[in-house]
């Protein structure tokens, strides 16, 4: 008797897990959309997408049309990922989501939001769908637009299906990963403000200050033959050297320095010097996979109803 009221006890308890399971997961999908058309209707997206747009047309013709020898598909791709997507990529992820929390606190409709049974982990994950789904979209169609114009330009030339599919799927995980950490800032932030300051901050960090970080580690480890003293040329060198490519794996898109530029580089022929082949691969999908980890929990443990 006592093992027949023990397995039912247990066939319960396996039932409410899994609709809490179900709720949570339709919970999500439902603040997804919510968020999703949030996102896409701002005037915000509107404004960012056409400047966006019009930045990877402009510079892959400039390339094409202004370079001193002939370009391939794939190196205006690669030149295309590594001054236009690592550059103004995260900033749309950071713009479109950073009040994607404080905005809610400060109007109290996250109250609301939470007081629907629904756990805060699904909250999470449904704002993070929704968003970068929203900013995933028009950046995916108007890398298609400048893959196709590229194209057109080189007589009907397309690039390799290996490096067409990379590019797409390293900007997404790039996109993603700089909205869960725009997420992060604005479930800790008080103000929307603070939100975006501090994203654009990261930002800045990971896009320009991150050559400084390459160049006083130069400065620490001693000086390199064939090297400039003016520390601008000196980074450039420095680079294009591969001696601290490992600083990159560090950093998740940086202007010249991080390992979206990496994984562009090894698409395009180039191979990283003193790491591991899989190492920049492994590392942006590491970013993503820790940002997204710390960013539900983070949600989690700071925002109360």
């Amino acid at each position: 008797m006592e093992k027949a009221i023990d397995a039912r006890k247990r066939a319960s308890k396996r039932t409410s897990i899994f609709e809490k399971l179900k709720n949570d997961l339709w919970g999500a999908m439902v603040v997804a959309e919510r968020e999703f058309y949030a996102s896409l209707t701002n005037v915000r997206m509107f404004i960012i997408v056409v400047l966006f747009g019009l930045s990877m047309l402009l510079y892959s013709y400039y390339d094409i049309e202004y370079a001193w020898f002939e370009r391939t598909p794939e190196e205006v791709l690669a030149h295309v990922a590594g001054y236009i997507i690592v550059s103004i990529g995260p900033l749309i992820a950071i713009i479109l989501s950073f009040d994607s929390v404080t905005k809610e606190k400060s109007g109290k409709s996250l109250d609301l939001l939470l007081s629907r049974p629904l756990s805060k982990r699904a909250v999470a994950f449904g704002k993070f769908l929704g968003v970068t789904t929203a900013v995933a979209l028009p950046i995916m169609i108007l890398a298609l637009v400048d893959i196709f114009c590229i194209s057109a330009l080189l007589n009907w030339q397309f690039p390799s299906l290996n490096v067409f599919i990379g590019f797409l799927a390293f900007t997404i995980l790039l996109i993603c990963t700089y909205a869960l950490l725009q997420l992060i800032i604005s479930t800790i932030a008080k103000t929307s403000g603070t939100a975006i300051l501090s994203g654009i901050g990261l930002w800045l960090f990971f896009n320009l200050l991150w050559l400084l970080v390459i160049y006083i580690t130069y400065i620490i480890s001693g000086p390199m033959e064939d090297i400039p003293s003016d520390p601008m040329l000196a980074i450039m060198y420095i680079i294009q050297s591969g001696k601290f490519d490992y600083l990159m794996l560090f950093n998740p898109g940086g202007f010249m320095g991080g390992s979206f530029n990496l994984n562009i580089g090894m698409l395009t022929g180039s191979t990283p010097s003193g790491i591991p082949m899989w190492a920049p691969m492994a590392s942006i999908i590491l970013w993503f996979i820790l940002s997204f980890i710390i960013a539900i929990e983070v949600f989690n443990r700071k925002v109360n109803a």
